[in-house]
């Protein structure tokens, strides 16, 4: 169990090493400039669907879980801060916690985010 976490998290950090960019915004917290690497999916993600729901396309900005918690911050936190992230700045309006099969822990976190006028 513990060879399946930890080869999970490996290969969620690869994506993070690969895919990942500085992201900054203002730490709701203390009010100072932050940076956390997060993955930009801004042309959109598909959300819903199923056999009772439409798909719909988001746009979305992720990180993993373990790097808000080491900020101090909950994904509550970001809702409303504006985050710079390749050249644009967005809003977020919304999170959608994906876990881990181990738990949101070792999961990431997908913002859906708005254009903003930073």
């Amino acid at each position: 169990m513990i060879a399946a976490r930890s080869g999970y998290t490996r290969q969620l950090n690869s994506r993070y090493a690969t895919y990942g960019q500085n992201a900054t915004f203002t730490n709701p917290k203390d009010g100072k400039q932050a940076a956390l690497r997060m993955v930009d999916l801004t042309k959109g993600v598909e959300v819903g669907g199923g056999e009772s729901q439409m798909a719909t396309v988001l746009p979305s900005i992720t990180a993993r879980s373990s790097d808000l918690k080491g900020l101090g911050l909950k994904p509550t936190d970001l809702i409303g801060v504006d985050i710079s992230i390749s050249s644009e700045t967005w809003g977020v309006v919304s999170f959608a916690p994906h876990p881990s099969p181990w738990g949101q822990e070792f999961g990431e976190i997908y913002f859906v985010v708005e254009a903003s006028n930073g």
